[in-house]
């Protein structure tokens, strides 16, 4: 599987402001997913939506789509693709601690 786009939205701007997400090339078959926001109100209830899509004529839904709810899921993991997702970032960054969430991301 390669990542190919990376979107990320804040759905309330008084609350995160994103100050970058991309994907950057780190060799040839190696992405890097870089991401910074910032959060001016501390965060409670965090939620991320994800979708893996296939591109076929234009990019379809292909195996995952879901809903995580973050804070739960850094006390009881539970969702197996979030895992699998979660063990490839979760060392490199400093999103990896329960909520309230109140420091830079």
């Amino acid at each position: 599987m390669k990542l190919t786009n990376l979107v990320c939205e804040s759905y309330n701007t008084s609350w995160v402001v994103i100050n970058y997400c991309r994907l950057k090339v780190i060799k040839r078959n190696r992405i890097g997913a870089y991401y910074n926001a910032t959060l001016l109100v501390p965060a409670n209830d965090i939620s991320v939506d994800f979708e893996v899509l296939k591109r076929a004529s234009g990019y379809k839904p292909w195996v995952i789509r879901g809903k995580l709810d973050v804070c739960r899921f850094f006390k009881h993991p539970y969702n197996p693709a979030a895992i699998l997702f979660g063990s490839l970032f979760l060392e490199f960054s400093n999103f990896n601690h329960t909520c309230p969430y109140v420091v830079r991301i």
